[in-house]
C-alpha cells in the first residue's frame, strides 16, 4: 500500500492511494495532509485511486480528520476505477459531511480537476467556523 501527497496548487492535494490501504498508513496521511491546509483558505482534495486494491486490517473508527479539518476543506474529488465508486464514496463520507464529494473514472481526471477548482473561486472569499457555517 501507498498513500503519497502533494500541493498542486494552493486550492489542491493531491493524495495519491494504491494497493491495499491499512487504518495506520491512512492516518499517517491524512496527518500529513492537515499539515498543508491553511486555518484561513478552503483547499480541494484530489484522492487518485490507482490499483486500489481496497481496504486492510485495523481501527477504521477514527474521525477525528473530518470533525477538524473539513472546515477547512471545499471538495473532494475521488478518481478510480468504476467498481470502487459506491464503497470510496461511502468510505469518504458523501452526504454525510459539509464538503462536496463526487465520483469520477480515470478517464475523467481532468474534469475532476476542473470541478475542483471551479469551487476555488467561490471560496476565496469564504471562511467557515468550527461548525461549517460559511462567513464573508
Amino acid at each position: 500500500m501507498a498513500v503519497t501527497f502533494k500541493r498542486e496548487s494552493p486550492q489542491v492535494i493531491t493524495l495519491r492511494v494504491s494497493g491495499r490501504v491499512g487504518s495506520g498508513e491512512w492516518q499517517t496521511a491524512l496527518s500529513n495532509v492537515a499539515k498543508l491546509l491553511n486555518p484561513r483558505e478552503q483547499t480541494s482534495l484530489l484522492v487518485l485511486a490507482e490499483n486500489f486494491a481496497g481496504w486492510g486490517q485495523g481501527d477504521w473508527s477514527d474521525l477525528s480528520f473530518r470533525q477538524e479539518y473539513d472546515a477547512r476543506v471545499n471538495r473532494m474529488a475521488i478518481v478510480a476505477d468504476e467498481r470502487w465508486r459506491d464503497p470510496l464514496l461511502m468510505f469518504a463520507g458523501k452526504g454525510l459531511r459539509r464538503i462536496d464529494v463526487e465520483f469520477f473514472t480515470p478517464a475523467e481526471v481532468d474534469k475532476a480537476r476542473r470541478w475542483l477548482t471551479s469551487a476555488a473561486g467561490a471560496a476565496v472569499d469564504k471562511t467557515r467556523d468550527e461548525t461549517g457555517a460559511e462567513h464573508p
